[in-house]
């Protein structure tokens, strides 16, 4: 038998958080009140994870009507710098791995480093300034769906 690596905190926690979040759906799943995709039911985040990254990777883990979780692999990726992501969804984001800076279009640079978290409101521009160069960034990042249906007509009008 083979050696099995140890995860570290901030992956026990992920593994944790991912693990209550994805049986949460899978009962809701099972008495049909949510259709949903999953690509793997268990795994590690940490694995599987090419020596060359020449653009951004992304894996979903989990996928419905309301909720998206998935891995990012960046390694010196970055958004560019007349582009913005600017969604109809909240975003809450943890690195695991690496460090990057995020930046919103209202000026503020948000430095992130393993263990670090942040919950983007849906519509707030923001981009990727800078991911490590030098090692292996891995984002854990959950897109939920925004409860007051409200905002995105409200979007649409402003443009």
């Amino acid at each position: 038998m083979g050696k099995e690596k140890k995860l570290s905190p901030v992956g026990r926690k992920s593994a944790a958080i991912s693990g209550i979040i994805l049986e949460s759906y899978k009962l809701k799943a099972k008495h049909g009140e949510q259709k949903m995709k999953v690509e793997k039911d268990h795994g590690n985040v940490f694995a599987d994870i090419p020596s060359q990254i020449l653009q951004e990777l992304e894996q979903v883990f989990l996928e419905n009507d309301n909720v998206l979780i998935k891995r990012i692999v960046s390694k010196g990726q970055k958004s560019p710098k007349s582009e913005w992501y600017d969604q109809a969804d909240n975003e809450w984001v943890l690195v695991l791995q690496g460090e990057a800076i995020l930046e919103f279009e209202h000026g503020e640079d948000l430095h992130m480093q393993q263990g670090a978290f942040c919950f983007i409101p849906a519509l707030q521009k923001h981009r990727v300034k800078w991911t490590a160069e030098d090692e292996v960034t891995i984002w854990l990042a959950i897109h939920f769906t925004v409860q007051d249906q409200n905002l995105n007509r409200d979007k649409e009008e402003q443009q």
